[in-house]
């Protein structure tokens, strides 16, 4: 968790294999044929599931997710997730 945060906190990237977070891009979830990008003040909500981790836009029908078995270290994930969107709500 702790290089995590120093590597999100220094402006880098944080690979989380199909899941990208970076705090100047947001969200980036990656797939076969393209990535789609999510700015943080776009993220209404997310869910971190068993089976898959998806994420919830506003004034946007779908959500965007993703198999669970393709992200590396959910656990991580979630909490660094939990930090940012903490923040991101409060303004």
């Amino acid at each position: 968790m702790q290089k995590a945060l120093e590597t999100f906190d220094s402006g880098g990237v944080v690979d989380f294999g199909a899941i990208l977070v970076s705090r100047s891009e947001g969200v980036i979830i990656v797939k076969l044929l393209s990535d789609t990008k999510i700015r943080w003040e776009e993220i209404e909500g997310y869910d971190i599931l068993s089976s898959h981790v998806s994420f919830h836009r506003f004034h946007k029908r779908f959500a965007r997710s993703i198999a669970s078995d393709r992200v590396a270290n959910l656990l991580v994930l979630r909490a660094l997730l939990d930090g940012v969107m903490h923040q991101v709500w409060q303004r």
